[in-house]
C-alpha cells in the first residue's frame, strides 16, 4: 500500500506479511490477531485447518485471563479471511 521500507518485524517473521507499522495501524481490521476460537466460530474453520501451519501460521501466547489455562493460538485476521473465502 505504501513505499515505506520499515516493515513490522513481528508480522514479517511470524506470518510472512510485509507491511509497515503505519499501514498496520491504519488497517487494524486486517492486521490484528484473532484467537483460534474466533477463527472457528466466525470464519467456520476446523481444528485441522487451524493446526496446519502450512495453511495458517500462528503464534502462541500465555492466556492473559488465567495462566493455568492453555496457551492462546493467535492468527492474523487477514490470512484467516483469505483462507475462509476459499
Amino acid at each position: 500500500f505504501c513505499t515505506s521500507f520499515e516493515l513490522d518485524f513481528f508480522l514479517k517473521t511470524s506470518f510472512g506479511v510485509k507491511v509497515c507499522g503505519k499501514c498496520k495501524d491504519l488497517r487494524r481490521d486486517l492486521y490484528s490477531l484473532i484467537t483460534k476460537t474466533i477463527a472457528k466460530e466466525q470464519y467456520l474453520l476446523s481444528d485441522e485447518e487451524l493446526s496446519d501451519k502450512s495453511i495458517l501460521p500462528s503464534v502462541t501466547k500465555p492466556n492473559p485471563l488465567k495462566t493455568s489455562w492453555s496457551q492462546m493460538h493467535l492468527y492474523l485476521k487477514a490470512q484467516v479471511i483469505d483462507y475462509a473465502k476459499i
